[in-house]
């Protein structure tokens, strides 16, 4: 939570830095020009791996039924993140 809270205090305080000096347009422009820097630069370093599996999409989707039965570890996780988007 501490990283998430340090994020949105800093993105506030760098955009609103941005339009008070450029104005609030800028500040759509200076994030459009880091995402394609981002791209970029992943394009670059990321390792280009192939598919370990043949399976459709539909079917690698329905794979995940059969590693929710077996291990009990990404049950607990699943559930558990889950849970963080409920309202209690």
């Amino acid at each position: 939570m501490t990283g998430l809270t340090i994020g949105i205090l800093l993105s506030r305080t760098i955009s609103g830095t941005i339009s008070e000096y450029f104005g609030w347009r800028m500040v759509y422009l200076f994030v459009a020009v880091l995402a394609l820097l981002f791209a970029v630069l992943l394009m670059r370093y990321l390792p280009k791996t192939k598919p370990t599996s043949d399976l459709s999409y539909p079917k690698l989707l329905a794979s995940m039924l059969t590693l929710l039965k077996k291990y009990s570890e990404l049950r607990s996780a699943a559930i558990t993140g889950g849970l963080w988007f409920s309202r209690l």
